[in-house]
């Protein structure tokens, strides 16, 4: 019986629409906007990994 394990939406775009991909190693990526984990040989590994991530901090110039 394989584990489960939760997979958060994408940090960037709040999308719940990601993929577990597969071409050799592992990693996760959104389907909304693109943004991809690192990869890692274990599946399990690269669901923590993309779980980790941080929104990336986007700021703007604004006149005041």
């Amino acid at each position: 019986m394989k584990a489960q394990v939760e997979i958060f939406s994408c940090p960037f775009c709040g999308s719940e629409d990601v993929e577990i991909c597969k071409t050799g190693p592992y990693w996760v990526r959104c389907a909304e906007c693109g943004a991809e984990s690192e990869s890692d040989d274990r599946r399990y590994k690269a669901i923590a990994k993309w779980n980790r991530r941080v929104p990336a901090k986007i700021g703007r110039i604004v006149s005041y």
